[in-house]
């Protein structure tokens, strides 16, 4: 795949995941509990991302701070 054609997957794939988001906040955001659960729903991907940069960061760390025997 070049990487015109794959820029524009990610574009479309992200430009529909926004999409979904709003048209279904628009959906439920009269529904306090509805909405509740949804900006968990969208808030836990960012989260795990986090977490694992994180990890990642300390890993990394940690790996060169040990000595090689």
């Amino acid at each position: 795949m070049n990487q015109r054609l794959a820029a524009y997957v990610v574009l479309a794939v992200t430009s529909s995941i926004v999409l979904l988001a709003i048209t279904s906040f628009i959906y439920i955001r009269y529904n306090h509990i509805d909405t509740y659960y949804w900006s968990w729903v969208l808030l836990a991907p960012t989260m795990f991302w986090l977490w694992v940069v994180a990890a990642w960061c300390d890993a990394e760390m940690f790996k060169n701070s040990k000595p090689n025997l």
